[in-house]
C-alpha cells in the first residue's frame, strides 16, 4: 500500500512538471516570436535592410508559416530589390493564415509594388471583413481600385475617409483624383472647396511649415482648377492656379494651365509671363 501510494505520488509530481515544462515551452516559444518580431522591426525602424533580411529569414527557420513574418520577407525583399524572392515569400503568406491588420496591410502592399492589383485587392478585401473600420487598409483599397481603372469604388472609399479624416490631404487628393478620371467637374469644384475648409481648421504649428504651404494642398488646388477650367469658370481657376503656383513655381503642368487660362481670359502679359517661364523650363533654365 505504501509502494502504491509513493508510486502514485511519483506519477502526480511527474504530471504536474510535465504540465508546467509543456506551458513553460509555448511561453518560451511565444516569448522567441515577439522577439523575432522586435528585431525584425527594429531592422526596419534603422532602415537596416540588410540586417532586416538576415534577421526575417533566421526567424523563418523557426517559424516558416508566420504570416506576419513572410508578409515582412516579402516587404524586406522589395526594399533590397529582390523582387522574384518577394513574390516567392508573398505567395507563402497568401495561404498563411490568419492574418492581423498588420500583415494584411503590408501583404497587400507588397501585391500593389509587384504589380498584382488584383491579388493586392483580393487581400484588402479579405481583411476587411475582419476588420472593416481600419483606415488604413480602406486607403490602400481605395488607392488600389484607381490604378485599377475603377475610379467610382475608389471615390466611395475615398469620400468615407475624407469625412472621417478631413485633416488627411492625402485622402482629399486621391478623392479629387478619381473624381477628375470620372469628369466630375462640378464634384471636383465642391471637394475642392470642402478640402480648403479643412484645411483652415488645421492648427499652425511653430517650426512646422502650414498645410496650405504643402505640395499635397497645392495638387489639390491643381484639381479644383481643372474643375473650374472645363465648367468655363476661368477667373476662378486662374485664382487656383496662381495659388498653386505660389507653392510650386515651376510646375509645368501648372504652367501650362495658366497660361491657357490666361489666354482665355484676354490677359497678355500673364500669357507671355508664362510662355517664357515655360521656355526657359524646357532650356533648363
Amino acid at each position: 500500500m505504501i509502494t502504491g501510494r509513493m508510486t502514485g505520488k511519483r506519477y502526480s509530481i511527474g504530471l504536474f512538471c510535465l504540465t508546467m515544462l509543456c506551458f513553460s515551452s509555448v511561453s518560451l516559444a511565444a516569448e522567441s516570436l515577439a522577439g523575432c518580431r522586435k528585431q525584425v522591426e527594429e531592422s526596419l525602424r534603422q532602415k537596416k535592410f540588410d540586417d532586416a533580411y538576415a534577421a526575417v529569414t533566421k526567424s523563418l527557420k523557426l517559424y516558416p508559416r508566420e504570416p506576419w513574418l513572410l508578409a515582412q520577407a516579402a516587404q524586406i525583399c522589395i526594399y533590397l530589390e529582390k523582387d522574384e524572392e518577394a513574390s516567392l515569400y508573398a505567395s507563402k503568406a497568401f495561404k498563411a493564415k490568419p492574418w492581423d491588420a498588420e500583415t494584411t496591410y503590408w501583404l497587400a502592399n507588397v501585391f500593389r509594388q509587384l504589380d498584382a492589383y488584383d491579388k493586392s485587392i483580393q487581400v484588402l478585401e479579405t481583411g476587411l471583413r475582419d476588420f472593416p473600420a481600419n483606415r488604413g487598409l480602406r486607403f490602400l483599397l481605395g488607392e488600389n481600385y484607381l490604378r485599377r481603372g475603377e475610379p467610382a469604388k475608389s471615390e466611395a472609399i475615398f469620400q468615407a475617409l475624407c469625412r472621417e479624416s478631413p485633416g488627411s490631404f492625402m485622402n482629399w487628393l486621391n478623392l479629387m483624383d478619381a473624381q477628375e478620371k470620372q469628369e466630375k467637374w462640378q464634384s471636383l469644384v465642391e471637394s475642392g472647396k470642402l478640402m480648403e475648409k479643412a484645411a483652415s481648421a488645421v492648427p499652425v504649428t511653430a517650426g512646422k511649415p502650414a498645410v496650405k504651404d504643402s505640395v499635397i494642398f497645392a495638387r489639390c488646388l491643381s484639381h479644383q482648377a481643372k474643375g473650374y477650367m472645363k465648367l468655363g469658370r476661368w477667373s476662378e481657376a486662374k485664382t487656383c492656379l496662381e495659388r498653386v503656383l505660389r507653392i510650386m513655381p515651376l510646375d509645368r503642368p501648372t504652367l501650362v494651365d495658366h497660361m491657357m487660362v490666361c489666354a482665355r481670359l484676354n490677359d497678355k502679359v500673364g500669357e507671355s509671363v508664362d510662355r517664357k517661364k515655360l521656355s526657359e523650363f524646357d532650356k533648363g533654365l
